[in-house]
Order: structure tokens, then C-alpha cells, then sequence
């Protein structure tokens, strides 16, 4: 792959990941609403205002288009905030007309435009093959902006806050991806983990209430730290994280970590393997990994009848693996 091409498939890619980080969690919101089709409403309102601005002979990435796109998208929000309230019973009937009502306008608008077919092209399917760095820079300030709003002061916007977050967001997304993508990675992800919920925490705010959660198995309390994937062999799951929650007498906490093996059924801690912080000359040593309290960092390797992982707290990295149910700590 040469240079050419990464730099069109790397700007490319962050734009991606830039949709999915704000698409994921309001799509999912989307989808608890009941209001699947307001992303391509509101998309296809957002992309009238473009349209309309264009046929002004405003400059395509002008202030100006912007302006006309959010616009018509807050307008369409409100309008659809206030059907809400008017009548609720029928709102995804009244997303449905807006959506056709804005596709209509947008054509006749398009009718004698010598490039409409390709302006209409855009819009559906995006540039997001054509988008630059420089392009990204304030599509990430929006970003983060709508994130930090909704994560922070979810739970106080009510119905008018969250239309007026949903344009901001479709308004700038159809113009990078186009109306196909914003559907698409609105609510397929939400789709995806509609049948997962991780609950609530339990009132002592150490772990989690299986009962409030749903399709989760159990639920195990590690350390405070975890950078190890889990590894599921043998009927049995293996994690690697740190000592601060070691409750054992017979193991003091060094700050180092500690392999636990549960019991993939059932989620029954079968043993634990307890390695103390290596003692060695700390002033010689350039970056103190053990002072972050990390723990065990690496994924278990599950042998025939051994476990390896790499752990800088230990020389040693491959133990017996003890029968399953006790709890000794010893390999």
C-alpha cells in the first residue's frame, strides 16, 4: 500500500470512527424512542438546506451552505419535537411524511440543475473518500461537544434538548458520509446490542446486580485495574489484573498482580495465582510500570496442563495449572 492511498483511506477511516463515536449512542436512544426513521428525516432535511443553499450559488463548503444545513435541520427537529407532544400516537407517521415531504422539495429544487443527479449522489452515499485532516478538525470539536453534552446533561434535555443534539450531529454527519450511512450506523449498532444490558451497580457500588442486567451470565469482582483479555478454555475463564482487592489473609498487597481463574458456568472464582511485585533496584529503572498498579497485563496462554503469561512482576511465566476448585494460590 503506497503513500497515496493511505492518505485517503486514513482520513477516511478517522471520519468513521468519528461518526460511530456520537451515531452509536444516541442510535441507541434512537431505537429506545421508537422513532427509527428520524435520522433520515432529519438527514434529508439537513441535505434540503444544502441544496436549497447551492441553489442560492453559495460556495459548497462555505459558511453560508452550513448555515442553510443546520437551519433547516433545527427546524425539522422542532417541528418534530412539537408533533411529539401534539400527537405522540402517530409521530413515526409524521418523521415518515417530513422525510418524503424534504425528498420531494429537494428534487424540484434539483430538476434544473445541470449536475442534480450528481448532487443527489452526494448526498446519498457522502465524499467520505474525499475528506481531508484539515476537514476533520472542527467535525471533532462538534463531536466532542455533542458527546461531553450528552453524557453529561443526558438526563436533563428532555425531548427538545435531544432533537436539537440530533440535528447539530445528522446535519454535519450527511454531509461527510451521506443519508445511507447516517441510517446505517445509527441503528444497526443500536440493533446489535438492543438484547445487552450491563444493570446497575449494587448499592455498595463494588460490582454489579445481575438481576438488572440482561443476557449477562454472571458477574465476578477483579481488581481496580484490567489491560488482559480474558481467556476461555477448559470450561474455564482466565483474567489477569491487580492485587488491591486481594481479601485474603494469606497474601499481603504488594502492588503487584493477580491471575484468577473462574468457572465459566457458573462464574465461581476456582483459584487464584497471586504474584508479588518483584523486588528489585527501582532508581535504575527508567519507567516504574509497577507503581501505576497494573497488574497482570498480559492474555493467558492455555496449554495442556499449564498456563503461560508474560508478568513483569515474576522471572517465571509458566505455571502448573492447579485443579480446578482450589483455591490455594500456589501453581
Amino acid at each position: 500500500m503506497n503513500s497515496i492511498e493511505l492518505s485517503i483511506l486514513l482520513p477516511a477511516f478517522a471520519a468513521g470512527l468519528l461518526v460511530l463515536a456520537t451515531h452509536v449512542p444516541l442510535g441507541q436512544q434512537v431505537l429506545t424512542r421508537g422513532i427509527v426513521f428520524i435520522d433520515l428525516a432529519i438527514a434529508q432535511v439537513a441535505g434540503l438546506g444544502v441544496t436549497a443553499a447551492d441553489a442560492f450559488g453559495f460556495e459548497p463548503q462555505g459558511w453560508r451552505v452550513q448555515a442553510a444545513a443546520v437551519g433547516a435541520a433545527l427546524i425539522g427537529a422542532l417541528l418534530l419535537t412539537w408533533t411529539e407532544k401534539k400527537w405522540p400516537e402517530v409521530q413515526e407517521a409524521l418523521i415518515g411524511v417530513l422525510f418524503v415531504v424534504a425528498a420531494c422539495v429537494e428534487l424540484i429544487i434539483l430538476a434544473n440543475n445541470p449536475h442534480g443527479g450528481e448532487h443527489l449522489k452526494d448526498l446519498l452515499v457522502g465524499q467520505i473518500l474525499f475528506v481531508s485532516w484539515a476537514d476533520l478538525i472542527p467535525v471533532a470539536i462538534l463531536y466532542a461537544a455533542i458527546l461531553a453534552i450528552w453524557f453529561g446533561f443526558r438526563k436533563r434535555l428532555g425531548n427538545v434538548g435531544f432533537y436539537i443534539l440530533f440535528a447539530l450531529m445528522v446535519t454535519q454527519s450527511v454531509q461527510l458520509v451521506g443519508i445511507y450511512l447516517v441510517f446505517t450506523s445509527l441503528i444497526i449498532p443500536a440493533l446489535a446490542s438492543r438484547r445487552f444490558d450491563p444493570g446497575k451497580r449494587t448499592r455498595e457500588k463494588l460490582g454489579i446486580d445481575v438481576k438488572s442486567t440482561r443476557n449477562v451470565a454472571w458477574v465476578a469482582r477483579i481488581g481496580s485495574e484490567n489491560y488482559s483479555a480474558p481467556t476461555i478454555a477448559g470450561g474455564q475463564v482466565f483474567i489477569g489484573t491487580n492485587d488491591e482487592t486481594l481479601e485474603d489473609p494469606r497474601f499481603e498487597v504488594t502492588e503487584g498482580g493477580v491471575l484468577m481463574c473462574f468457572d465459566e458456568h457458573s462464574g465461581e472464582l476456582d483459584w487464584k495465582l497471586v504474584v508479588p511485585k518483584l523486588e528489585i533496584d527501582r532508581s535504575k529503572v527508567s519507567e516504574d510500570f509497577d507503581a501505576m498498579n497494573l497488574g497482570i497485563c498480559s492474555t493467558v496462554t492455555v496449554l495442556v496442563s499449564a498456563i503461560a503469561l508474560a508478568s513483569p512482576f515474576s522471572r517465571s511465566t509458566r505455571r502448573r495449572c492447579p485443579d480446578a476448585g482450589s483455591e490455594s494460590g500456589k501453581p
